[in-house]
């Protein structure tokens, strides 16, 4: 029923939640490499090093700018399931008043069921195209610092696991 679908939400609400602490953690985590970076300019004197150094920083720089992005969207995210947890309690609320017009309160429950369905695929999607997102860019960092002999997979909980491939 309806307090099934509030239910939902709140997980859903949860996990957008946790997402945003991940990548909140993500971007202190690179922050920090970026303090590092910036330590390691300030001790070197070689001209290319320092170049290679100040693009990794800016490279960084960029993957902290593209974390706030997707804060952004996980922030609107939340504020739209907030807002659909608010009318679905409405619609409960209402169907609660009108319980004699027991037909167009199956129909509005149907809508919201679909409507749910809809922002829980939805939702799906997002989270595995962020989860890739993220492997990837990680992917593309790590490689640019330790070579191709290592390789990130960002679980499906965001549970990161460094892989080195020995041999073949």
């Amino acid at each position: 029923g309806v307090d099934g679908d509030i239910d939902d939400l709140n997980e859903g609400l949860k996990e957008l939640l946790k997402r945003k602490h991940s990548i909140i953690e993500e971007k202190r985590v690179i922050s920090l490499r970026l303090s590092e970076i910036t330590s390691e300019l300030l001790g070197k004197d070689d001209v290319t090093e320092i170049a290679e150094l100040e693009n990794r920083r800016n490279e960084i720089e960029r993957e902290i700018r593209q974390a706030d992005q997707e804060l952004g969207s996980i922030r609107t995210q939340r504020e739209n399931w907030v807002k659909q947890k608010t009318d679905y309690e409405r619609v409960l609320i209402h169907l609660s008043d009108k319980a004699k017009k027991a037909d167009i309160a199956k129909q509005r429950f149907q809508y919201c069921e679909e409507a749910k369905n809809v922002l829980s695929e939805i939702y799906n999607i997002l989270i595995e195209e962020v989860r890739k997102n993220v492997a990837e860019r990680i992917n593309g960092v790590l490689q640019r610092v330790t070579g191709n002999d290592f390789h990130v997979e960002l679980t499906s909980d965001f549970r990161l696991r460094t892989l080195q491939q020995i041999g073949e």
